[in-house]
């Protein structure tokens, strides 16, 4: 079985010398998250949730700062400190995919993801299939392989990132890139979701294999419907293992 531990690139949160402000920020957020303050809702004033923390005022006051630059948070004079619209959140931030993974993914955030995905990617790997050089193709290849070879979940994750990443390359497009890493920690959350038992790791293997050969022979309906498969049955791994462990 794989091991449970977010992988690295999912535990920006919890890296050392981020202070305290951080990690009240995540707890106030998680809160939100969770809908324990809702949207249009006030949070407990300063010197209740400094006290309830256990920090001075001032780190109370950095992490709202923090909450607000994210998104989530705004303060007005007379009124407290809100809780912003879902609209207004800055779903991509790093912390927040980090605290939401410990959280446990939900199936709405894994479908919104999916249609990002299916944007996204399958139209990367027609451009993939149609553009690649040979060396662009032998380095899918030689991901898929690191694929294969991966034992642990951190490893899997990781790997599985590499190669979606190789294909966002091969398609040739720096825009498309550019977006690419913009999801890339939501697909860091997903895929830690759904790599969450040895059997699932290893069905998803020949499925991934499809797209490199597809990719690496030109065929670009071969690589859409690969693609397509791969994101299609993700989310059904996803729904069976809807909650990623905080240790």
């Amino acid at each position: 079985m794989p091991d449970t531990a977010l992988p690295t690139v999912l535990t920006t949160s919890r890296a050392p010398g981020r202070g305290l402000p951080l990690q009240v920020a995540q707890k106030v957020a998680q809160r939100i998250l969770t809908g324990h303050y809702p949207p249009g809702t006030t949070i407990p004033i300063e010197s209740a949730l400094a006290e309830e923390f256990a920090v001075s005022r001032s780190v109370l006051r950095e992490a709202v700062k923090l909450l607000s630059a994210k998104g989530l948070l705004t303060t007005r004079p007379k009124l407290g400190t809100l809780v912003r619209p879902e609209s207004d959140w800055s779903h991509l931030d790093p912390d927040l995919l980090v605290w939401r993974a410990e959280l446990g993914v939900d199936e709405r955030f894994a479908r919104h993801l999916a249609e990002v995905r299916r944007l996204l990617e399958s139209e990367a790997a027609v451009l993939a299939a149609r553009r690649a050089s040979p060396d662009e193709k032998a380095k899918i290849l030689a991901a898929m392989e690191v694929m294969e070879a991966a034992q642990t979940l951190g490893a899997q994750v990781s790997a599985d990132l590499a190669f979606h990443r190789c294909v966002l390359e091969a398609a040739g497009n720096p825009l498309l890139l550019s977006l690419g890493g913009a999801v890339w920690g939501a697909l860091a959350v997903s895929f830690a979701v759904g790599t969450r038992d040895e059997r699932q790791w290893r069905a998803t293997l020949p499925r991934h294999r499809r797209l490199a050969e597809a990719i690496a022979a030109g065929d670009e309906g071969a690589a859409r419907a690969a693609m397509l498969d791969i994101i299609v049955r993700h989310i059904g791994e996803v729904r069976a293992n809807p909650t990623v462990g905080s240790d």
